[in-house]
């Protein structure tokens, strides 16, 4: 159901289209006014560890942009990137590379092994995009 009234809020209010249901690039406008390059891309082996990496199309390539990540909470147990893609919309807009990341939640890992999960996808995100 979230993910869901997400995607119909990225939809109606920013103009956003999940390229997850439709197969096509994010667009957002119009506040950034620019097509946005969406790309998720795995930091380990396990399906959770992804970051979801976005940045103005005409960015794409360039290394030296300034780097915004973002660690969802959840109580250890739940919640997961998707629900929050919007809180990328102004770092985007101020030509940020954006990363929102997902990891393992219980059951699938322990409180340490979801600690380590964000501390390799930060160092993964850090040593592939910045400069």
């Amino acid at each position: 159901w979230l993910a869901t009234s997400t995607s119909r809020i990225m939809n109606n209010v920013f103009n956003v289209t999940d390229p997850a249901n439709s197969g096509s690039e994010i667009v957002i406008s119009p506040d950034i006014s620019s097509r946005v390059n969406f790309q998720k891309e795995n930091y380990g082996s396990h399906p959770k560890q992804v970051g979801q990496v976005m940045v103005k199309e005409e960015l794409v390539g360039q290394k030296d942009l300034p780097l915004f990540i973002f660690l969802h909470g959840g109580a250890w147990g739940s919640g997961f990137g998707t629900m929050y893609r919007l809180i990328s919309a102004p770092f985007i807009k101020r030509n940020y590379r954006a990363i929102v990341l997902d990891y393992r939640t219980y059951p699938d890992a322990t409180m340490e092994e979801q600690m380590d999960d964000l501390i390799k996808a930060v160092d993964f995100f850090k040593a592939r995009y910045a400069s």
